[in-house]
């Protein structure tokens, strides 16, 4: 449509429908890109996005959820009556579930039951100025998830500061500069706009360069005045960039990506973001990774981001995990009982 329209100079085109069954549609991309304008992740005035859905999909069976989906179906007696039959029979009738929530509350069954990990308005709680969180001399995590040759690499900083019970992060990510074009159209992310903002990087022309980013990291400590604790990797193709970093005294982790594995720290940070006790410098691509993030579970009920499901990038929120899985198991939050009672070791 919006190839066919390119000789006109007041181009318009409109998108509507119910929601669908499956994620497998060309709707449920267009849903989340309206709800990225509507929260203001994605700048785009020459769109207007109008959706009528529950605010909690879990109680779709109530009278709130109808009047959301439906605010003026309902004002009309006989169509009012006859939604709430349906309803009546979707709550009687497993077999009439589906068929409600899709045509009659525009709930994407598959979308909307695979959990959105953490809301934009939740994760907003924690959003302080950049440069406005004193980073020198905490001891801090890294995490880094690296991409293939040409695609999206990131760096996480995670630090736990123990004067305000609060987890502080920062966040970065590397691509190849040639494809930055590409990846502005296809992506619809406004890269050069976070690169000058020191968001981003673009280093290397059609590939990564990954010395670029090992650089980086080498440069954290004497950027950010912090200690490195430990760095955690995925180690898909990572095992170079491991070794140059082992070579420079730092102590590297492999965090393995099965679900089992994750579980713990994909929990923490939803669960401090929640409670709200994180904070990260204001970083609109990291916000729009963790809306692009989609929660799952294993059969064992193992918490779990679904890459596949998961629409757009979520490198960024791959690398904070791995900083919080690391968390978890050193178990920064704790104090060391020798230190209550005052003892002292020589």
């Amino acid at each position: 449509m919006k190839s066919s329209q390119i000789t006109l100079d007041e181009k318009m085109g409109v998108i509507i429908s119910t929601a669908y069954e499956s994620l497998d549609n060309p709707m449920t991309e267009q849903v989340d890109y309206a709800k990225k304008i509507l929260d203001k992740v994605i700048d785009r005035d020459n769109i207007f996005a109008l959706l009528y859905e529950p605010d909690d999909p879990k109680q779709w069976f109530t009278d709130q959820s109808l009047y959301q989906a439906n605010p003026l179906a309902l004002e009309v007696e006989v169509i009012k009556n006859s939604i709430m039959e349906k309803r009546q029979e979707a709550i009687d009738m497993p077999s009439a579930m589906t068929n409600f929530k899709t045509k009659h509350l525009n709930i994407f069954v598959d979308g909307n039951e695979l959990e959105q990990y953490i809301s934009l308005e939740d994760l907003r709680e924690g959003k302080i100025e950049v440069n406005s969180y004193d980073w020198k001399g905490k001891e801090v995590w890294l995490g880094i998830d690296l991409s293939q040759s040409n695609d999206n690499t990131s760096v996480a900083m995670l630090t736990y500061d123990k004067a305000m019970d609060k987890y502080v992060a920062k966040s970065w990510v590397f691509y190849p500069a040639d494809r930055e074009d590409d990846k502005i159209q296809r992506e619809d992310v406004p890269y050069d706009q976070y690169k000058r903002l020191g968001l981003c990087y673009a280093c290397g022309n059609r590939i990564i360069d990954y010395k670029f980013v090992e650089d980086f990291i080498l440069s954290i400590e004497d950027r950010y005045g912090v200690k490195v604790s430990s760095i955690t990797y995925d180690k898909y193709n990572a095992l170079s960039t491991v070794q140059k970093l082992e070579d420079k005294n730092y102590l590297m982790r492999e965090q393995p990506q099965y679900s089992k594995d994750l579980h713990l720290g994909t929990k923490k940070f939803r669960e401090v973001v929640l409670d709200r006790r994180f904070l990260y410098e204001d970083n609109r691509l990291f916000e729009i990774n963790v809306q692009n993030a989609k929660l799952d579970h294993d059969t064992n009920l193992n918490m779990y981001i679904n890459k596949k499901k998961s629409n757009g990038k979520i490198d960024i929120v791959d690398a904070l995990i791995n900083c919080f899985c690391t968390c978890v198991i050193d178990g920064v939050e704790s104090e060391s009982v020798y230190e209550d009672r005052g003892f002292i070791f020589w």
